[in-house]
């Protein structure tokens, strides 16, 4: 079995056979890299590669094309294009964008042409009215009525009817606090990237802002609270996969037990405490 060029390559730098030039070009890669910040867009709050899976994609979409020069100068544009080598950083960022530039952008950033089928279905999820939600009421009504009706079968007016109200209460704060739970799922968008979503962390008086912050600068990446729309739970996306780590840290720095954390696992919620995290 022949070995691949980028095998070859690693192989003849160790023997001191080659130079870091002559492994860039068997491998395909540049001998330099650079940073480059990530514009965010206002609309949606997230990357701007990722507003197409977002409810408020039409809106993400004109504003980009109205205002894209003041995110993207024309040397990030061609980098994100990949056009950028061979020109110097003074040219490239004197030249302006043409239109055909601007029109592989958006295609590229996913704010232009057609939608795959992922992108479409997280769109609709984000759009559900509040109607779509059950009443929050409906749940408290049945321990609520019990009191009232204790109170009138003894007959005994306000106190027994009182007692019995707040019995129902208490029934429904034992009811929340056993439902409490830190959910992660990690979602897979477009076929190539990953988004670990974090719900549940207000369950346990936890600043979502705040929580958001300390996971992008954990995992060294993009984190943002996106505030649930029509009903939908608050949630807390971090780009990349980082559901390996993420238990043990939420359990250490927000004192949660692992056992109220769960990782979904094929479809399934299995708790952090199981999975050796």
């Amino acid at each position: 079995k022949q070995a691949s060029p980028s095998v070859l390559a690693i192989a003849m730098a160790e023997e001191g056979e080659a130079t870091r030039t002559d492994v860039a070009e068997l491998v395909n890669m540049p001998e330099t890299t650079r940073v480059r910040s990530v514009a965010y867009c206002p609309v949606s709050t997230l990357p701007f590669e990722y507003c197409e899976f977002d409810a408020d994609y039409k809106a993400s979409q004109a504003w980009f094309a109205e205002n894209w020069r003041s995110v993207l100068p024309p040397n990030e544009v061609r980098a994100y294009l990949g056009t950028a080598e061979g020109s110097g950083e003074e040219e490239a960022a004197a030249a302006e964008v043409s239109s055909d530039e601007l029109a592989a952008l958006m295609a590229k950033l996913g704010l232009s042409g057609e939608l795959d089928d992922h992108a479409k279905r997280s769109q609709k999820a984000g759009k559900k009215t509040a109607a779509d939600a059950p009443p929050p009421a409906a749940a408290a009504a049945p321990g609520g009525g019990g009191g009232g009706e204790a109170g009138g079968a003894g007959g005994g007016g306000e106190a027994p009817g009182g007692e019995g109200g707040g019995g129902g209460g208490k029934a429904g704060k034992k009811a929340k606090a056993a439902s409490r739970a830190v959910v992660i799922e990690v979602n897979t968008r477009n076929k190539r990237k990953h988004i670990t979503v974090v719900k549940g962390l207000e369950g346990f008086e936890v600043d979502l802002a705040a929580a958001a912050k300390a996971f992008g600068k954990k995992f060294a990446c993009g984190s943002a609270l996106q505030r649930g729309k029509g009903g939908q739970q608050d949630q807390i996306e971090i780009q990349g996969d980082a559901a390996d780590a993420l238990p043990a840290f939420i359990a250490s720095k927000h004192k949660i037990a692992l056992s109220d954390i769960f990782v979904v696992v094929d479809g399934k919620k299995v708790p952090a405490s199981e999975l050796g995290a």
